[in-house]
């Protein structure tokens, strides 16, 4: 399981209903016992809308205590953090 741990949103302008937004996420670290998502939000004029953040924790699904990342998942972001 993945329960939300946190979550951090800093609206810089408005957007509209009917706006074309662009959503750009990343993830900087390995997920470990937790995992953070980092977001941007983009207008179509390429100005930054919305920044924020949100931390996900890995909690066993039996004993429902926190745990490592599981293996297949760790292994999905292996390749894209091989040089840190």
């Amino acid at each position: 399981m993945m329960p939300v741990v946190n979550v951090i949103c800093n609206y810089k302008i408005p957007a509209k209903q009917g706006d074309k937004l662009r959503i750009v996420s990343t993830v900087t670290d390995p997920p470990k016992a937790r995992i953070v998502i980092n977001t941007i939000i983009y207008n179509e004029e390429n100005q930054v809308v919305c920044t924020g953040s949100v931390t996900l924790g890995f909690v066993h699904k039996a004993t429902r205590k926190p745990t490592r990342a599981p293996q297949y998942f760790a292994d999905k972001f292996a390749p894209y953090f091989e040089n840190k």
